[in-house]
């Protein structure tokens, strides 16, 4: 299996090269000093996950992290932020970051937010194709069930009619589940952190 790639995107070294120390070991890691250079990279290199600064010269962490989701939407973000920004950070994660980190750095807090964030990757990749492959499935059965209704009325239609219906709400169903997956993984992630930092 490849290497994980992980990008950090901070105008400061300190921090860029502490990350560095801590990932290096597990992942494949990226580095670039500012926003506009993060997001060149990741369009060339297509990291896997990214840790981003907040607060930044040219660009904030928030508008990163959109930016980011543009260029590959399963993308996963963790902020970086000082105890200041802690706020602005938890409104990120409710549009769509794993996580928010706070400095100075925890080991196994950073290895546990990138661990957290590669696994919600792959799921995220994979409900892509169970939405690619369903979508076109239910699409179908709505033509049908239009077909159907708008056809005289029959008992072998009436038949079909309710075996197709049945089978579109099903599908249906299935992908309400699948969208609902990310942000109940959003707002766990949120509450795990919150947790955290209370028994901390």
């Amino acid at each position: 299996m490849d290497e994980a790639k992980i990008l950090i995107i901070d105008d400061e070294q300190g921090p860029r090269e502490s990350l560095r120390m801590i990932l290096k070991t597990s992942y494949q890691v990226l580095m670039a000093d500012g926003a506009m250079a993060g997001l060149q990279l990741a369009r060339e290199a297509r990291p896997d996950m990214a840790f981003v600064d907040i607060k930044m010269p040219e660009m904030d962490g928030t508008e990163v992290l959109r930016r980011l989701k543009e260029i590959d939407p399963d993308i996963e973000v963790a902020l970086i932020t000082a105890y200041a920004a802690v706020d602005t950070a938890q409104q990120a994660v409710r549009h769509g970051a794993i996580d928010y980190i706070t400095k100075p750095f925890a080991v196994q807090e950073i290895l546990t937010v990138a661990e957290r964030g590669l696994q919600r990757r792959g799921e995220s990749k994979k409900h892509r194709v169970l939405l690619q492959q369903l979508q076109p499935a239910a699409q179908a059965l709505s033509w049908q069930l239009s077909a159907l209704d708008d056809s005289p009325d029959g008992s072998d239609q009436q038949e079909i009619f309710q075996n197709l219906a049945e089978a579109h709400s099903s599908i249906e169903t299935q992908l309400s589940k699948i969208a609902r997956l990310n942000a109940i993984g959003e707002i766990a992630a949120e509450v795990a952190h919150d947790v955290s930092n209370f028994l901390t």
